[in-house]
Formats: C-alpha cells, structure tokens, sequence
C-alpha cells in the first residue's frame, strides 16, 4: 500500500509540472512572436519615415537644378543670338529679337515661361502680363511685403549657380491667389539685364509625394506585409491591399473599413501606436485580422501605417505550439505507461520493490533528458526564425543586396571609425537612366528583372574593399573603402571603380523575350572617417548624380561645393 500511494503521488507531481512547464513555454512563445511581429512593424515604420524625409528632401534640390538647367539655356540662346547680330543690327532691334525668341517658350507641364528685367527694375518680358513690360516697377511687392523686383536684382548679382529668389506669385489656376514660387536668375552683360524663370513648390512637392507613393505600393516585406497611406480625414491615398479604395470617398466603404480607418486615424492623431483591426479581402470579402503600427508624417499630412496579416505569425505560433504539443503527448504516454507498469508493481511482493523504483527514477530521468533536448531544439529553431526576420529589415527581397538601413550602419561605423582616420573612401550614388520607361512600357516585371541584374553586376563588378547596397526603386550606392592615402589617389582609385563599373553595366540586359540596353548616371564624394555626417555625404553623392544628368546622362561627377 505504500508503495502504491508513493507511486501515485510522484506520478502527480510529475505530471503536475510538466503541465506547469508546459503553460510557461506557451507563454513566452507567444510573447516571442508578438514581440517579433512589433520589431518587424517598427523597423519598417523607420525604414519609411527615413525614405520620405528623403524624397520630400530632393523636392527642393531637383526644383533648383531644373532652374539652373532652363536658365542656362534661355541665356545661351540670348547670347548666341547677341554675338550673331552684334555689329549687323541696331541694339534695339537685337533686344527686340532676344525677347521675342522667349516669349512663346514654355516648360514645366506649361506653368514656366522666361522673364527679363533691366537691373533698374523695369520689366523687360513679362508674357503672363505684357502690359507692364517697359514699366519701371522696383517696388513690387508680394501678398507678404517681400520686395520682389529688387529680390531678383539682388539675386542677379551673385556668382553663376546661386542667384535664387523666394517670393509669393500668382498661380495660373488661382488667379486671385499667391503662393510660394521659387525663381533662379542670371546677369546678361550686354544690355545690363537679368533673365529667369521659376516655378511653384508645392509643384514639385506634388510630384515627390507621387514618387514616393508608387515606392510604397511597390513595396512589401515579410510574407503579407505593406504599407498604406491616408490622410486626417480617413481618405485612402495607397492601398497596395485594395487599391479600388483609393478611388472612393470614406462614405462609400462598408462599415467595417469605416470603423478600421477611424481607430488608426484617431491613434495616429493620438501619438501613434499599434493597432489591431479587421480587414475586408476585396476576393473572398471575408474578414481578416490585421495589426498595424501606426503614425502621423506631418510635412506631407499623411498618416502612416505598416500592416501585416495576424493570421499569418499565428500559423508559425501554431506551427510552433503543434510541435511542443507532439513533444509532449510523446511525454505523457511515457509516463502513463511507466505509472501503469508501477500501479501493476506496486501489488507485488515487496521484494521485487526495489528494482521497480529504480526503473520509475530511470524512465523520469530518460523523459527529463529527452524533454530538454526538444525545448533546446525548440529554441534553435525560435532563432533562425528570429534570424530570418532580421535578414527582412536589413536586405533588399528583390536584388538581396543590404538595404537602406544596412548602407546606413555600414557608412556610419565607417565614418566613426579611429582605425580610418588616416585614410580616405569615397561614396558612389547610381542611378539608373531612362529606367522608368521599361516600366511603363513592358511592366514592373520586366523592370525588377533588370533591377536584378544589375545588382549582380554591381556585385561582380566591384573587390572586396567596396559595399554595394539598394536604396530603393532604380537608386544604388557603393562605398569604396581603403581608397587611397590622400586625396589624389581616392579620386584616381574611384574613378577607376567607375570606369569598371559602367564597363560592366554597358553590356545589353536580356529581359524574358526582350533585350534591353541602361545606362547609368554616377555621383560621386570622397571623404576622410569623421569630416562630414553621414547624411551630408549621401547628400553630396546625390546632388553629384543629378549633376550628372544635367549633363545628359550616361556619366560620373565628383561633388563639388557649387552643387549644392
């Protein structure tokens, strides 16, 4: 009887804490998940905060440059018009020529237009308003007070490449309304004036936002997830889910997506957060859970949203808790069949006590043995998962290069290093010409193929000493580290890395059932460990990229300080 009662009793507490074990690991494993699903949300939210402080960055660079580009080519034409007339006409008559051959010029999708003033302030062209042309008008002034007239003359006066002015104009689509115009003008000698032209910000901001909305339905990570964008009144602005409901108003959904929108409006508004919501398949129309981290970028008005479907971590939670499950069924049966064999024992004689509780010790320990082996190989199998997910927030899925977030580490540890200090490196920014017409023309597929490639190119193309990584859409960097001891043998090593490089991509690109030849435009900046921030040099590389489109494409340029 006493061997009987023991045996209950230690069978109990056998099973007893085996179920304790068993609610524990549960626990943290569904904590384990939850917390990966979290980082996954917050890594992308910063991936895409940090790409559209970026785009909206280049809104102003990519206005000056195309400023620049107009202008420079308005006083070519005066003045080859001036030295072709110069000696065979009457100077009025020169004048008269010049303003005509600008009057009917337009650019911009037809907002832009050249004018010319004398540096008195007297309006020499005005085509949106001919009736003040030969008008003395220095002390025009915006709907701000700002001087315009003499903000262009004094803008004249500064060096090539800097004579910019800010002031309020009217917009051909709102007559009675000013807005913010930026207008870049220079010096023309001859007949002491000065010519420009200047367009709208929020033009070009518009066609930033477009940018960066065709990168965001573009882009996905994980196995489901995306990202959405909308505005403060729950109109839905990218959808890659559903993008019919980019196309009517909040009114028209069903009342499901109404109530969705206005949780994740009224915690983005709120500071921000995570959020749990249903989502309606456009397919089946059935509804699936969603979870989301949500947030407001307040220069463009958008809120941000990064979203995944629930359903989809909780099949690895699943796939996770069916494995332990089997583990421990396997367990249970052990032990019920060694408690049954003790019940059987326990009537025997007492002399046959002794070897039974040696074998009930025996099997406890074997199960316990066994169990840790399968918690520890659990566990290995929680880190790969673990590790595969991280590889999602720091490498590119489509060319497998280090993404943005990995170029910027690498470049910030480079730039921070003391083992650098004494030498120099140097950051190429590439961009892919004419890359956006394969898209239109052939599809997006056909454009991530050739992406593919030449990220594999990029890679054979370069040594050990350079990292290669995709920013995002046709955009990537290398850094050429260890590229010489001064200064003079980082351009030369860089400039040999080009040459390569555009040798490489030079060759045609065979596409499915087309070939397709690229070109590349280059920028590039060499620096010492610690000279500059990280943002500044990525900065200089890019403003030397678009440098080298203006000079028709197909092309490298170092930065210099007259870019910026």
């Amino acid at each position: 009887m006493v061997v009987f009662t023991l045996t209950l009793m230690l069978g109990g507490l056998f099973l007893g804490q085996r179920f304790a074990d068993q609610i524990n690991f549960l626990n943290k494993l569904e904590d384990s998940v939850t917390l990966q699903i979290q980082n996954q949300l917050q890594s992308e939210m910063i991936a895409l905060r940090n790409y559209l402080d970026h785009t909206r960055a280049q809104s102003d660079e990519i206005l000056r440059a195309r400023l620049i580009e107009q202008v420079d080519l308005a006083y070519n034409l005066m003045n080859s018009i001036y030295q072709q007339e110069q000696g065979l006409r009457d100077p009025q008559e020169i004048k008269k020529l010049i303003v005509e051959s600008l009057r009917t010029l337009r650019f911009f999708d037809g907002r832009g237009y050249y004018f010319v003033d004398d540096m008195e302030g007297r309006f020499i062209l005005l085509p949106t308003a001919p009736e003040y042309e030969g008008r003395l008008m220095p002390d025009n002034q915006d709907d701000t007070g700002h001087f315009i007239m003499k903000g262009l003359i004094e803008a004249a006066r500064k060096p090539r490449g800097e004579g910019f002015s800010q002031y309020r104009w009217y917009h051909p689509e709102k007559p009675s309304q000013m807005s913010d115009k930026l207008a870049y003008v220079r010096y023309f000698e001859p007949f002491d004036w000065l010519i420009g032209t200047g367009d709208y910000t929020y033009e070009w901001d518009k066609k930033q936002q477009e940018v960066a909305k065709n990168w965001v339905r573009s882009h996905r990570f994980g196995q489901s997830g995306y990202i959405t964008l909308f505005d403060v009144s729950g109109q839905l602005l990218v959808s890659p889910g559903n993008t019919e409901l980019e196309q009517i108003s909040s009114n028209q959904r069903s009342k499901v997506e109404q109530e969705s929108l206005s949780l994740m409006v009224l915690i983005a508004t709120d500071g921000g957060g995570f959020v749990d919501y249903w989502f309606e398949d456009p397919t089946t129309k059935e509804l699936r859970k969603k979870q989301a981290l949500v947030d407001v970028y307040e220069d463009w008005g958008w809120i941000l949203a990064t979203t995944i479907f629930e359903e989809d971590f909780n099949s690895l939670l699943n796939q996770e808790r069916q494995e332990f499950s089997a583990a421990q069924a396997r367990n249970y049966r052990q032990l019920l069949i060694g408690v049954s064999i003790a019940l059987i024992l326990s009537v025997l004689a007492s002399l046959v006590f002794s070897r039974w509780s040696r074998h009930l010790f025996k099997t406890y320990h074997e199960t316990n043995q066994a169990q840790q082996l399968q918690l520890q190989e659990q566990a290995k199998k929680l880190q790969e998962k673990e590790q595969q997910l991280r590889a999602l927030a720091f490498f590119d899925p489509l060319t497998s290069l280090p993404n943005r977030r990995s170029f910027m580490n690498t470049l910030s540890n480079r730039n921070d290093s003391c083992e650098f200090r004494a030498g120099y490196a140097s950051l190429l920014f590439i961009d892919l010409d004419n890359f956006k017409p394969l898209n239109d023309t052939y599809g997006h597929d056909y454009g991530d193929l050739l992406l593919q490639q030449v990220a594999n190119r990029l890679q054979d193309g370069v040594d050990g000493n350079c990292f290669v990584a995709r920013l995002g859409g046709d955009e990537f960097v290398v850094l050429v580290d260890d590229a010489g001891d001064n200064a003079q043998k980082a351009f030369s090593r860089t400039e040999e890395v080009i040459l390569n490089l555009q040798e490489d991509l030079a060759d045609l690109y065979r596409l499915k059932d087309i070939q397709y030849p690229i070109t590349i435009s280059i920028g590039a900046t060499v620096f010492c460990a610690g000279e500059k921030p990280v943002d500044v040099l990525l900065k200089e590389a890019d403003l030397a990229m678009y440098a080298s489109k203006a000079k028709g494409r197909n092309g490298f340029t170092f930065f210099e300080p007259s870019q910026v």
